[in-house]
């Protein structure tokens, strides 16, 4: 069985995002994927990292995950 996860970029900050992105790959998980919201605010939240970068980013912290967008 393929398990994959959804990290929240909602009111996230970038070490804990990269860090999280690291331990799933490391636990095995087969797949990251990021919401695609540009604001916060359709979660009631203060700001929302935006996916794309962030997925560039994690790149490198990651051997085997796919990555996409949600």
């Amino acid at each position: 069985m393929r398990i994959e996860i959804c990290l929240s970029t909602f009111d996230a900050e970038w070490p804990d995002l990269l860090g999280a992105a690291a331990r799933a790959d490391d636990a095995g998980i087969g797949g990251l994927w990021l919401m695609d919201h540009l604001t916060g605010a359709v979660h009631g939240r203060r700001h929302v990292l935006e996916c794309l970068a962030c997925l560039g980013g994690i790149v490198p912290a990651t051997r085997s995950c796919r990555l996409g967008t949600l």
